[in-house]
């Protein structure tokens, strides 16, 4: 990794809804949001110490079960952004009605937008909501998921929009996004993660607060072998150790907004 890479710590603070809705586990609302809130939880009490900024995108459903859980994180100098409100379905006036949630209870100006499960977004909505950069696309192509192979790879703009896409490596376009750090050895995530910012000037890589929880590995959530790898106490500490080797290259780690600030101004 080259000298002074910028990079985008994100988490997208949601419902757990993977078993529910990909494995048709029954899994009630109340125990999505509290295997979230350990996650949360073990997440801000690890980058505390780690003296970086990131960006948390949350939806209004997990805002208003955890308010003060979404105060500490602009307490501890980090970033609130929408998550839309409900992580398991859309609806017509979701990106105003998240983000007054959000606002309402941080007391701050929200101005990006993640979709769940990168489904992407309509810009001109946003624009009308009163957002002013989104980061709802992973550039990649995933089997069963999307293909965005010939999707921009850099900060660009979308009518009045900043549009900031997830990481994604190589000509391969080999994704940078939670599940690489579960499964890959740290050592090619941390090249990989060099290689793109050298491509395309910054890092955008976003996690879930459920995958740092000890609760991922309980069978009764029928998650397959391949997200439990290195999950809950692992992964926190194979984040923590990215972010010392990262800060060892005196990597400047920033939140979202302050990619769009600085992206721009040199367009």
């Amino acid at each position: 990794m080259k000298k002074n890479q910028t990079i985008c710590l994100t988490f997208d603070i949601e419902e757990f809804d993977t078993p529910r809705v990909d494995y048709h586990v029954p899994l009630p609302l109340a125990r999505q949001l509290d295997i979230s809130r350990e996650g949360v939880a073990r997440l801000l009490d690890m980058l505390a110490g780690m003296g970086v900024s990131v960006t948390f995108f949350v939806t209004g459903v997990f805002a208003n079960a955890y308010p003060a859980l979404v105060r500490r994180m602009v307490s501890e100098g980090h970033e609130v952004a929408s998550h839309s409100y409900s992580h398991t379905e859309f609806r017509q006036g979701d990106y105003t009605t998240s983000k007054e949630v959000l606002e309402e209870i941080t007391q701050r100006n929200v101005v990006g937008y993640r979709s769940p499960r990168m489904a992407g977004a309509d810009a001109q909505g946003l624009s009308r909501a009163g957002y002013r950069y989104d980061s709802s696309t992973n550039p990649c192509f995933l089997p069963g998921k999307y293909n965005n192979f010939g999707l921009e790879r850099r900060v660009h703009r979308q009518g009045s929009m900043v549009e900031i896409p997830a990481s994604v490596a190589t000509f391969m376009r080999v994704p940078l996004f939670w599940l690489s750090l579960h499964l890959m050895p740290l050592s090619l995530y941390f090249w990989l993660c060099g290689v793109s910012g050298r491509e395309v000037g910054f890092l955008n890589l976003y996690f879930h607060p459920w995958e740092f929880s000890e609760e991922i590995h309980n069978k009764d959530l029928r998650v397959p072998f391949y997200i439990r790898r290195n999950a809950g106490d692992k992964l926190l500490t194979r984040l923590a150790m990215f972010i010392d080797r990262a800060k060892g290259c005196q990597a400047r780690f920033i939140t979202m907004n302050e990619l769009a600030d600085s992206a721009m101004e040199v367009r």
